[in-house]
């Protein structure tokens, strides 16, 4: 019998299809009619009490009417979500691009800087710039010194 009420609700399809085209209401009215036929089903063919059976659809009934009003909202709204994200990875592109050919002139200007030193011990002090980035725009201009020795 459970099989032939599931049976007879799939009848109901093209028209909470069609009703289902109204924005937030569609998906209410839906909901609405699939609880009154579950609860005409169980009280008629399965001989249970009406009271509990409102009681247990309807509140079933009102928390998947308001999944689905919520999700309809966030389905809605995903579009002007996407474009703040969207802007904000431009932006910090836009930002890290500028750090890192900074970071890169300013590390030649040192690089020479160390290249005109004086001599250590007879021996040159050569440094170079090497530059790291983190992620979301953070660098560190890191200097190693190289060819170093100390007599």
């Amino acid at each position: 019998t459970a099989y032939r009420c599931g049976a007879y609700q799939m009848a109901l399809a093209p028209i909470t299809g069609i009703i289902g085209v109204v924005p937030y209401a569609g998906g209410l009215i839906t909901m609405a009619i699939y609880v009154f036929y579950l609860v005409a089903a169980s009280i008629h063919v399965h001989n249970l009490l009406s009271q509990k059976v409102w009681l247990v659809f309807g509140i079933l009934g009102v928390i998947f009417a308001l999944l689905g009003i919520y999700a309809e909202y966030k389905a809605r709204n995903m579009g002007s979500e996407m474009d703040k994200w969207r802007k904000m990875g431009k932006d910090v592109r836009k930002e890290y691009r500028e750090s890192a050919k900074e970071m890169e002139k300013s590390s030649e200007e040192r690089q020479k800087k160390a290249e005109g030193m004086a001599p250590l011990r007879g021996r040159w002090l050569r440094a170079r710039a090497h530059l790291f980035c983190i992620g979301q725009g953070r660098c560190a201009l890191i200097y190693a010194k190289i060819g170093i020795i100390y007599d």
